[in-house]
């Protein structure tokens, strides 16, 4: 049976922790999420239709400058729609996401 998440703040930064540590999953709700490696490259957690991924390094932004100094940078995305965007644990979303798992 389909499990109804609330994506807060806190999931998210559970989930960004796990992202820039060395463990190979993250239990979210008591689902246990494995960490992959998206495009071969980045570590990515799928939390249903939300995919989040640290930040890519092979870009030529501010964020990619910025994950190159040091900072953590894990992005949220949803079919584009929605963004979250996380950097050394500071959340930046929209408030009230779900998503089913």
């Amino acid at each position: 049976m389909a499990k109804r998440i609330e994506v807060t703040p806190e999931v998210v930064q559970k989930i960004h922790r796990a992202i820039h540590s060395d463990v190979d999953s993250v239990e979210i709700e008591g689902i246990k999420l494995p960490i992959r490696l998206f495009k071969g490259k980045w570590r990515s957690v799928d939390l249903g239709s939300i995919k989040f991924a640290e930040q890519n390094r092979d870009k030529d932004n501010i964020y990619t400058e910025k994950a190159n100094k040091g900072h953590k940078i894990t992005w949220g995305m949803r079919y584009g729609d929605r963004w979250i965007y996380v950097e050394n644990e500071v959340v930046k979303m929209d408030p009230f996401i779900y998503t089913t798992i």
